[in-house]
């Protein structure tokens, strides 16, 4: 069996600029034993390019045009187009998130198996008819979540995403460090709920005189309306009370298991969806406790109910951020349970394993 992968036309193949996706793609097909190719793009030459067998579709239109929604369909076009002479090679495409990608495949002439793998609710708010013409021509359907399988209107399998244990790991902690520091670690827009964390701070700041917010993910220039306005709050909640709030921005992972190791919980407030919680995982493996909404693929990211908050009011956060600050015992306790069980079903060679399975089984 001989693989073609096909990562989203907006998804760069970088160990450092890529996301999920072009992590998930390289820790489990630089494991394969199969023949396989990914298709996709890539700016430079890094591990990812080396350890695997890729070939670049990169071009000036792609680049400059693939975020403008008018004309996503012509550059998802022209993506098929760039990998079509090669795919007859193959038994097997497997497409990421990129749906509407297969009508092209299929109008170009490739008639052997599609796995649609999809990292987010993709198919929940597709009409009737598109669902129907994707089980006609789609031969696995692949989700990160049983949360997002059961709201997709389809039958397929879950294949989890998993971490690094070279990065995320547990650390005997230094007792030097005698604030109270807490995490919001996630791109700042609003679904990800920031504004509810800085909110409750200045509540948070009379009860909790020593908390150190640390933010990272941050664009270092926002553009958006959204983000500008998060770091307008901090600044002026940095001029009020000192500056307790620290940007980090966008960090590589070795710096991310760094920080993850210094705080002492981290916050994740989504509000509306949530496919899974790779920071989640990434957190409680580095051997430290989150506070988060149980919303979309969360319960299964973090394992156990205690990390459950009730909602996102200034009250129910002050009390969960006092309450941690003296119950630590408890919820190290907490993290050494999950931590048990995020080590087996997270690790990249078990997903290797069960992907492999799914492979057999077309």
């Amino acid at each position: 069996m001989k693989v073609a992968v096909i990562l989203p036309e907006f998804e760069l193949y970088d160990s450092l600029k890529g996301g999920a996706i072009a992590k998930w793609v390289y820790n489990i097909y630089s494991r394969s034993d199969f023949p396989y190719v990914i298709f996709g793009i890539a700016l430079v030459q890094d591990k990812y390019k080396v350890d695997t067998k890729f070939i670049n579709l990169n071009s000036v239109f792609i680049r400059v045009f693939k975020r403008v929604p008018v004309i996503r369909r012509i550059v998802g076009l022209l993506y098929i187009l760039k990998c079509k002479r090669y795919l007859n090679d193959y038994d097997v495409v497997h497409l990421h998130n990129s749906f509407y990608l297969i009508e092209y495949l299929r109008k170009f002439g490739y008639t052997e198996k599609i796995i649609l793998h999809l990292h987010n609710n993709f198919l929940d708010k597709l009409s009737k008819e598109k669902i129907e013409y994707l089980k006609e021509n789609v031969t696995e359907f692949v989700f990160c979540s049983k949360a997002i399988l059961k709201t997709s209107g389809v039958t397929g399998k879950v294949i989890y995403n998993g971490y690094d244990h070279n990065y995320f790991y547990f650390k005997t902690r230094s007792n030097r460090d005698t604030n109270l520091n807490i995490g919001f670690v996630a791109r700042i827009d609003h679904n990800k709920g920031l504004h509810a964390l800085l909110l409750a701070l200045r509540d948070i700041k009379k009860n909790v005189p020593n908390v150190i917010l640390h933010i990272a993910g941050n664009e270092s220039n926002p553009r958006k309306l959204y983000e500008r306005r998060m770091i307008k709050m901090i600044s002026g909640l940095n001029k009020e009370f000192g500056n307790f709030i620290v940007l980090h921005g966008k960090l590589e992972h070795r710096e991310l298991g760094n920080l993850y190791r210094k705080l002492d919980c981290l916050y994740a407030f989504s509000l509306d969806r949530e496919a899974f919680g790779m920071n989640l995982i990434e957190c409680l493996a580095s051997g430290t406790p989150v506070m988060v909404n149980m919303i979309g693929g969360v319960r299964e990211a973090v394992v156990r109910d205690s990390f459950q908050i009730k909602d996102n009011s200034v009250e129910s956060i002050v009390t969960r951020v006092i309450e941690h600050r003296m119950n630590k015992e408890f919820w190290k306790n907490e993290v050494i349970i999950a931590s048990g069980v995020i080590e087996s079903v997270y690790n990249w060679k078990a997903i290797a394993r069960d992907w492999k399975k799914i492979l057999l089984a077309l």
